[in-house]
């Protein structure tokens, strides 16, 4: 799948002053545990704050799922000057619950007789031949796996299985028996739809198989999708890669590639409960944690180019922006007055450390 990219800059400064100066030197670590994709701003063994990389929207999404940013530790010792880091995962397709499926094809029986079809599933599915129900398993299920009989004649025949996912797991199965044929998977070579080896497949959002769906074509029903789902669409499953390099005393910068359509999330956690965020009139996310004293007042600020849509979530010490990954997405961020930056000079320091190959 062909992938625009998201070039991230971000410069991160040690703060002077007493809040700092209290904790200890701010240290620099990919996140633990591994799904949480991003940066840690350590003092001592704890996270000051967390800079989360992610990807929703468009045709696909990562979960956005929380966590307490006091258990999260750095993945070593701390990123050295001149270190190079890769973090890379995949995101789904935004099937992942509630959701529903429509695999359709011909069968090409090889000789008359009874056949016997193996439909299993979680949630809902059921299987239709030559327009007559054989299997009809449409509730809700853990798995479990129900049996039908058909006596068919040598040739071919239409084929039709849905399937539905409301939560949690999710998978389908279907299998046959019959003259000649041990059981197994049905698929390839002896099902074929619009002139090609496998079935038809159409990917419908909501459980009731309506609406516009997407489609794409697939060699058998055999698939466990666990707590995902389905990948919609040819291609290798969409990735995003993100790269990042010390620069200076306790500065990173580093680029995020992202799939085409999806936005980025740069989302920011404080470790003090007591931290505020706002967005100033030159779009800068800040957040402050004041301790009595106007010197006191430590901030980390944000700023994205182009400007991003903000969140600020209630009741968490946690805000971000989201940037379209349509086009490039450079940011910004540090405890002082951000600097001046271009994407050019970030290509340059990161092709300069990154291994070869």
């Amino acid at each position: 799948m062909r992938q625009r990219t998201a070039c991230l800059i971000l410069l991160v400064a040690l703060a002077a002053g007493p809040v700092l100066a209290q904790g200890g030197a701010i240290r620099v670590g990919a996140l633990q545990p591994d799904n949480w994709h991003g940066i840690g701003f350590f003092r001592g063994d704890d996270v000051a704050y967390s800079l989360r990389v992610l990807a929703t929207g468009g045709n696909y999404r990562e979960s956005l799922a929380g966590g307490e940013y006091k258990g999260l530790k750095p993945a070593g010792p701390g990123t050295e000057l001149g270190s190079y880091v890769r973090q890379e995962w995949t995101v789904s397709s935004p099937l992942a619950d509630n959701f529903s499926v429509r695999w359709t094809g011909t069968l090409r029986v090889p000789q008359t007789g009874k056949y016997t079809f193996y439909l299993a599933s979680d949630d809902g599915a059921r299987l239709v031949i030559d327009d007559e129900m054989v299997i009809d398993a449409w509730y809700d299920r853990s798995g479990e796996e129900s049996v039908g009989e058909r006596d068919l004649t040598a040739g071919e025949h239409t084929l039709r299985c849905e399937y539905y996912e409301r939560g949690g797991g999710a998978q389908c199965h279907l299998a046959w028996s019959g003259p000649g044929v041990p059981r197994q998977i049905i698929g390839d070579p002896v099902m074929t739809a619009d002139g090609r080896p496998g079935l038809k497949a159409q990917y419908f959002r909501g459980t009731d198989l309506e609406g516009e769906p997407q489609e794409a074509h697939v060699a058998k029903v055999d698939f466990n999708w666990g707590e995902g789902g389905p990948q919609v669409g040819e291609g290798d499953p969409p990735v995003v890669v993100l790269e990042w390099t010390r620069s200076g005393e306790g500065a990173v910068i580093g680029r995020v590639r992202a799939p085409r359509g999806s936005y980025v999330g740069l989302m920011l956690g404080a470790l003090d409960t007591r931290n505020t965020w706002f967005l100033d009139e030159s779009g800068v996310l800040v957040g402050s944690v004041r301790t009595g004293r106007d010197e006191d007042l430590l901030g980390f600020r944000l700023r994205a180019w182009p400007r991003g849509l903000v969140e600020i979530r209630g009741g968490v010490p946690q805000a971000g922006l989201w940037v379209p990954a349509t086009e490039p997405v450079c940011f910004a961020a540090g405890f002082v007055p951000l600097p001046d930056v271009t994407p050019a000079a970030i290509e340059a320091e990161l092709a300069k450390v990154r291994p070869a190959g």
